[in-house]
């Protein structure tokens, strides 16, 4: 579990460097307050309508770096 403040973007691309070692070692669930619980989104661009800090260019690279990985 990581903890980040949506104020600092720097936090969100920690988690992004740890993404890949992530799966490796089978850790493929990623949960994120952000996101909007709504059936058929698509990850693959992150938009403001999905979740309201998706449009941060930090957040939206890590949303769309854990759906190329396949993260759920």
């Amino acid at each position: 579990m990581f903890n980040e403040a949506h104020n600092k973007p720097l936090n969100g691309a920690f988690i992004y460097s740890l993404l890949i070692d992530l799966y490796k070692i089978g850790i493929d669930i990623l949960k994120l307050e952000t996101l909007r619980n709504a059936p058929n989104k698509d990850l693959s661009e992150p938009v403001q309508a999905i979740g309201y800090y998706t449009n941060e260019p930090i957040y939206g690279e890590l949303i769309r770096k854990a759906h190329i990985l396949r993260f759920e």
